[in-house]
């Protein structure tokens, strides 16, 4: 898509270059769409880690995975110290916003 060369008119600004650098086709290695998808995952887990952004945005991230986290792991940590028996007593799962009523009012047997 090149067209004639630009002529300058009278009291226009001059020595200003257009470049019509056009549609470029992909030259590259094809790798596969296991390969797209990678990419894909490697990017989001950089782009919510924070990574390749200034250290506030990783501490920030950091601090809500951790927010995130605590309650499932304390869930776990007592689901496995907790006798199977036990749990097929009080076979209904917690919720997130009741599992502190669901502990209390299943007491392990003594």
């Amino acid at each position: 898509m090149t067209g004639p060369p630009m002529t300058p008119q009278p009291g226009r600004q001059t020595g200003v270059e257009v470049f019509d650098l056009g549609y470029r086709h992909y030259e590259g290695l094809r790798e596969g769409r296991a390969r797209a998808r990678r990419a894909i995952y490697v990017n989001g887990l950089r782009t919510t880690l924070g990574l390749g952004r200034r250290t506030m945005a990783k501490v920030l991230a950091i601090l809500m995975f951790g927010a995130a986290m605590v309650p499932a792991v304390i869930m776990a940590v007592v689901a496995s110290l907790l006798e199977p028996s036990w749990l097929t007593r009080c076979p209904r799962m917690p919720t997130t916003m009741n599992w502190s009523r669901w502990c209390c009012s299943c007491s392990p047997p003594s």
